[in-house]
């Protein structure tokens, strides 16, 4: 999975409001901690799923306060109020968007022994495989079940459905000789449950590219309005 795009530009506010009510900054006393600590999130590395649950989960609790804090903010000045209102919706969005992406990771780590079990019977398939025809009188199925084990592709998740024929044309092979179509059988089984973790991790995959479309949808205009905070308070 790609890294996590900007979620929340780290912009800093130079300025005290002193032109306007202090509702100027108080709002800006709730809004400034969240978007310097969002810039942390910028740098999470999803390869590493510990490390990115951590960071998520600290973006769930970082953006329910932000949403509760400026929901329970008392400004009058109407304009102000837009402006937290605008910031109470993104940090509500980012919030549950977060919890997604926790729940992917921690599906897509299950998934890891899953896969790691299944190479294991793919080895002692093989294993089983090789044994079989070096015992065989008759093993002239062996180089037909190769070849056909040669067209295994290299990536599963993105050849999905040519995995899914190679499996299909293996399973047909007629084999007489019982060792040779005992190991090729626990090939075929094997090969099975990697395309149904295959299917699984593609429809993840999936799920979490859409996840972090709606963490780039949420924030999408923050930055335009930090700018049009920034001048407001200015004014």
């Amino acid at each position: 999975m790609k890294k996590y795009t900007v979620l929340i530009l780290a912009a800093v506010f130079v300025w005290g409001c002193q032109s306007k009510p202090k509702e100027c900054d108080r709002l800006i006393g709730v809004i400034q901690p969240i978007v310097t600590q969002f810039d942390e999130f910028a740098h999470l590395n999803p390869q590493n799923v510990d490390q990115a649950k951590a960071g998520l989960s600290k973006m769930v609790s970082l953006s329910e306060q932000c949403e509760n804090e400026l929901k329970a903010l008392e400004i009058d000045t109407e304009k102000l109020r837009s402006y937290a209102d605008e910031y109470q919706t993104m940090c509500a969005e980012v919030a549950v968007a977060a919890g997604e992406m926790m729940g992917h990771l921690e599906a897509q780590k299950k998934l890891e022994p899953e896969i790691q079990k299944v190479q294991k019977s793919l080895q002692e398939a093989a294993g089983k495989f090789e044994k079989a025809c070096n015992e065989a009188e008759d093993a002239s199925a062996c180089k037909t079940v190769a070849q056909k084990m040669d067209e295994m592709p290299d990536d599963p998740v993105a050849q999905m459905e040519e995995q899914k024929r190679v499996v299909g044309e293996l399973k047909a092979i007629e084999i007489e000789n019982a060792g040779i179509k005992a190991a090729v059988g626990d090939i075929v089984a094997a090969q099975e449950r990697l395309l149904e973790l295959v299917k699984h991790t593609a429809q993840l995959e999936k799920k979490m590219r859409q996840t972090e479309q709606k963490i780039d949808d949420a924030t999408a205009g923050e930055e335009e309005l930090v700018s049009g905070l920034n001048s407001f308070c200015q004014a």
